[in-house]
């Protein structure tokens, strides 16, 4: 009886053992160890192409601390708790939800946006328009953005002209300049709230208005009536438009089909009505001398110019920084 009271204890005591074991090598899993489980399980993910950046991000946002941080302390131990938060960050990346929609944030022309699933992710060929945008600015003026989503554009250029509000800067070019506002327009209520936030967050939001409305203008076939007789008209317009054709939808990537707004990528058949209806509308809501700033697909220059002809003057053509044919420019005529 004794014995098998005694080999009872030890087995109860071997037990406790055994958990407490499990639980504090559990309780050790590091910073280090972490980042090397995510990057091997983000490595067979086809959109992702820094595993081993995308594992610091992931393993920061788990524990609430910067990437820096992350990099600067691989022996730090993650809790039962940021161990289960990863883990779930780890399975939406999986399933190819972009890593902006899961940090929420996207930089843009050095600055930070916040994104969710009803904005289209800033692109960086897309400060391409920022740039163009910026070499048209003169002394004070108008901006108008069809399109906002984040509201990145509008913004970026706004923060350039006025980096601090009632407070004359110089401009890329060295010249000052102030007095500088914009209107931005969606169609989605829910990408305007997002870009009133970014607005709020650079501080702004003053400088914008923003109307929701089809800034296609197919309702009615004309300009929604608050766009341009509540402000006058524009020195510049800038729109970065849904160009792309339905075959090209056939061809995206998951990580783009399934979680970016159709809204805000499909251009129709052709890649093209959008720009028929900025062709027909946008001359009438610029000044005489105005400028257009428009975003379009690689292959579309030709297409998009035979549009505007005799409604308004080409002026430029301009490449990203990959080479490719991102920007058109044209002129108003008086």
């Amino acid at each position: 009886m004794y014995g098998e009271r005694a080999i009872a204890s030890l087995r109860r005591g071997f037990c406790r053992f055994s958990a407490r074991r499990k639980t504090e090598e559990s309780a050790s899993v590091t910073v280090s160890a972490s980042r090397k489980l995510v990057g091997d399980r983000l490595r067979s993910v086809q959109s992702v192409r820094d595993a081993s950046l995308e594992s610091a991000l992931l393993v920061s946002m788990a524990i609430g601390k910067s990437r820096e941080h992350v990099v600067l302390n691989p022996s730090l131990t993650l809790s039962e708790r940021q161990r289960a938060r990863l883990m779930r960050l780890v399975r939406l990346r999986q399933e190819e939800m972009p890593m902006a929609y899961i940090c929420g944030v996207r930089e843009f022309w050095g600055l930070e946006f916040e994104v969710n699933p009803s904005t289209l992710i800033p692109r960086p060929e897309t400060e391409t328009l920022v740039s163009a945008a910026l070499r048209l600015a003169k002394r004070g003026g108008k901006i108008l953005d069809l399109g906002t989503g984040t509201g990145c554009v509008i913004l970026s250029i706004l923060k350039e002209l006025r980096p601090c509000q009632g407070v004359s800067a110089p401009g890329m070019d060295g010249r000052v300049r102030d007095d500088w506002r914009g209107c931005a327009v969606d169609i989605s209520k829910d990408a305007l709230n997002v870009a009133k936030k970014n607005a709020k967050i650079l501080g702004l939001s003053d400088a914008v208005q923003f109307i929701h409305a089809d800034w296609t203008f197919e309702t009615g076939g004309r300009a929604p009536p608050r766009v341009h007789p509540s402000l006058g008209g524009f020195d510049i317009v800038v729109s970065n438009p849904p160009y792309l054709t339905r075959e090209d939808w056939t061809r995206l990537p998951k990580s783009v089909a399934d979680y970016e707004p159709k809204v805000a990528l499909d251009g129709s058949e052709d890649g093209l009505r959008a720009y028929r209806a900025l062709a027909r509308q946008v001359p009438s809501v610029l000044k005489a001398n105005g400028h257009l700033v428009l975003e379009i697909g690689s292959w579309q220059e030709e297409g998009v110019r035979e549009l505007f002809k005799g409604a308004m003057r080409h002026e430029a053509s301009i490449r990203d920084p990959c080479g490719r044919m991102r920007c058109l420019v044209f002129k108003k005529m008086s």
